[in-house]
């Protein structure tokens, strides 16, 4: 797997619609030819988090990010700024690879202490954040194992901001390779209310959640920048502990691959980007 280390493959500046990003980009970090104790990459710097390149566990190949956590820490895992701002109208996919220790702990034991699994950063015009959150819940009960809020989302009650998805035996493995992609269409209009606004996540390939109940963007001129991954833990990690990712992928630009409904992802394989169409005018 090709390593742009945080780097922009640019595709040229395609103008994809007035109000979605005009430049496609892709991230790809497999980690395997970073050294041992290096910095992950792609990945930010952060004082209160801890990820390393490791050789203790690989997927496709001998290495990979290891995140440590200290027991009672809110702060771990890592993120990434992208290389240009995604707008309404705008399309990401985010793809990655997870090993759990048989003896992890993720320690959602109450309605408090849910695990933020994957956040991605909007902005509104004056700079403050809302961040769309995808959680880990409860690992024994009846709820289903993963939920979705956006923060900052003009939402009633518990139950109107929350979206709910995934079966029991979809919840997280340990001790073994799980492979874990999002999808999201930004649009402060959801779908189910006529907009675009939709989010769909997949693990190990199969589609276990399509979210378009609520909106992905707050207001129609915010912005998206960045995204997290396991960046904080509700109430602190139960226990000192570490997990390890691998075969990232993060991209503007729509994949080959398509799921068993037809929708296009990165799925469980190689990535192969496809070209956005050129603008009519620059049809000859």
């Amino acid at each position: 797997m090709k390593m742009l280390n945080f780097t922009a493959a640019a595709l040229g500046c395609i103008m994809l619609g007035a109000s979605a990003s005009s430049v496609a980009w892709t991230v790809d970090n497999d980690f395997d030819n970073l050294s041992n104790g290096s910095h992950c990459g792609s990945f930010w710097v952060s004082p209160y988090e801890d990820s390393k390149v490791s050789s203790e566990q690989g997927s496709s190949g001998t290495k990979s990010c290891r995140m440590d956590v200290a027991q009672g820490s809110t702060g771990w895992g890592s993120g990434f700024q992208f290389p240009n701002q995604l707008q309404k109208g705008g399309e990401f996919w985010m793809r990655f690879r997870l090993w759990m220790p048989t003896d992890f702990d993720y320690g959602v034991y109450s309605s408090g202490d849910k695990l933020k699994f994957i956040g991605i950063d909007t902005k509104d015009s004056q700079g403050t954040p809302a961040i769309w959150y995808w959680e880990w819940t409860r690992e024994n009960g009846g709820e289903p194992p993963y939920g979705a809020i956006m923060s900052n989302d003009n939402c009633t009650d518990y139950h109107d901001c929350w979206q709910f998805f995934g079966a029991n035996n979809q919840k997280p493995q340990r001790g073994t390779w799980e492979t874990y992609e999002v999808y999201v269409k930004y649009d402060n209009v959801p779908a189910d209310q006529g907009g675009t606004g939709r989010i769909r996540t997949w693990k190990n390939g199969v589609l276990v959640g399509e979210l378009t109940r609520r909106p992905t963007l707050n207001n129609a001129s915010d912005t998206v920048d960045a995204a997290r991954i396991f960046s904080y833990w509700n109430g602190g990690s139960p226990k000192t502990q570490h997990m390890y990712l691998d075969d990232f992928i993060a991209t503007n630009v729509t994949p080959s691959g398509r799921d068993a409904s037809g929708n296009p992802y990165i799925g469980t394989g190689n990535y192969v980007a496809i070209a956005p169409p050129l603008p009519p005018g620059n049809i000859q």
